[in-house]
């Protein structure tokens, strides 16, 4: 049983997180496009909406390596090139992967220094 649900046994059970981040019970005024709701979020938030490792004990195991590498990449990104977008106007696709809606953002190599 999920709450008043029967589950048959054997059955697999799927949840997809991302239709919580479009609830207003978490964030105020869900459906907006504001990122710094991440800069301080609560633990509630951050149980509830980031579980895309899974959580407890059987959590994944390259969890943390993904995570590190993640944040290895975006560092990279940053260095190496500059945005040059002053202003774009975004509408984010609710498809497999989240995507922007005919917007473009151009980057440019920045200088390496030797």
């Amino acid at each position: 049983m999920i709450g008043d649900i029967p589950i048959c046994k054997g059955t697999t059970v799927n949840y997809i997180n991302r239709t919580c981040f479009y609830d207003d019970a978490y964030f105020e005024n869900a459906k907006e496009f504001r990122p710094e709701r991440w800069e301080n979020p609560t633990q509630d938030q951050l149980n509830m909406l980031m579980m895309g490792f899974s959580l407890g004990p059987r959590t994944c195991i390259g969890k943390h390596l993904a995570l590190l590498e993640s944040k290895i990449a975006a560092i990279k990104f940053v260095q190496r090139y500059e945005n040059l977008t002053e202003h774009f106007e975004h509408e984010f696709l609710f498809t497999f992967a989240y995507r922007l809606k005919n917007s473009t953002v151009k980057f440019k190599a920045r200088k390496q220094v030797e």
